[in-house]
């Protein structure tokens, strides 16, 4: 029996047990993620990903441990899920699929252990490990290469309405004395991942609904694009005004952190709007 409202000796047992299986099963992935983390700026937020999502479980220990039952048949389905996905996954060498694996354990787990209840309780810490993995090549192309045209197009317009004499052809902004590259690092994806993180991560702890974190979710991508697309112009402005050095190297990495801080502001106001749409009105 489950004893709720307090973490009991099975209960720790279990967890360790649950951490044991998860070091040994993906040790080889943690290793290859670890090197993507370090390598690829695209990922870097990699790092904090599981430390975030540790505390997201942990804010929601007593919800879980006052909810606590026996097991059901709905935790042992699964972990029959878990063992599909992961053979699969390891079997056929697609990461992708190993990867989906490591979400459903914390969740299959969880309902073994404390009960349906908890497990629903754990979908919300255990989904945002998605944002710790590469994004399978198919979809990363066809998203980079829009949005690579759609941030060079809209930078484009901008810097002539700002009376700044330039030229596109395809992903090239030309200036006068300088010409601007915007390449794939520059397409968007990177801020859109970290704009969708932090989307993610605000709604846990200050949204409730789905509703509502639907909405956070899709305001994350237009503002990520925004925040990108100014990344781009105010690199330009400063390759015209100022020299063509000062669009690169620390400005260059200055601008983009400026841009992120913007994004940042954005969303943090659509949240506050979000939520002040759905507060209750007072009497």
């Amino acid at each position: 029996m489950t004893t709720k409202g307090a973490l009991t000796r099975g209960n720790i047992v279990s967890l360790f047990l649950v951490v044991g299986v998860a070091v040994a099963a993906y040790w080889s992935t943690f290793v290859d993620l670890y090197h993507m983390w370090s390598s690829n700026e695209d990922y870097s937020h990699g790092f904090l990903v599981i430390p975030l999502a540790v505390y997201l479980a942990w804010r929601k220990r007593h919800e879980m441990l006052d909810k606590a039952t026996d097991s059901s048949s709905m935790g042992w389905g699964l972990a029959m899920v878990w063992v599909i996905l992961y053979v699969a996954g390891s079997m056929g060498h697609i990461a992708t699929v190993k990867n989906v694996s490591m979400v459903v354990l914390p969740i299959a787990s969880s309902a073994i252990v404390l009960g349906p209840a908890a497990a629903r309780c754990m979908m919300v810490p255990s989904f945002f490990l998605l944002f710790m993995f590469p994004i399978p090549s198919e979809i990363y192309t066809r998203v980079t290469n829009p949005l690579l045209l759609i941030s060079t197009t809209a930078s484009y317009h901008i810097l002539g309405s700002l009376s700044i004499p330039v030229l596109q052809d395809g992903n090239l902004l030309s200036l006068p004395d300088y010409t601007m590259e915007v390449v794939l690092a520059c397409s968007g994806i990177r801020s859109l991942i970290t704009i969708m993180a932090l989307a993610y991560l605000m709604a846990a702890l200050m949204l409730r609904g789905v509703l509502q974190w639907v909405m956070l979710l899709l305001a994350s991508v237009p503002t990520a694009i925004a925040g990108n697309i100014l990344r781009i112009t105010l690199t330009a402005v400063l390759a015209y005004h100022v020299s063509p050095k000062a669009a690169e190297g620390f400005s260059h990495t200055l601008v983009g952190v400026a841009t992120f801080i913007v994004a940042f502001v954005l969303l943090s106001t659509c949240m506050v709007l979000i939520r002040w749409m759905f507060e209750p009105k007072k009497r």
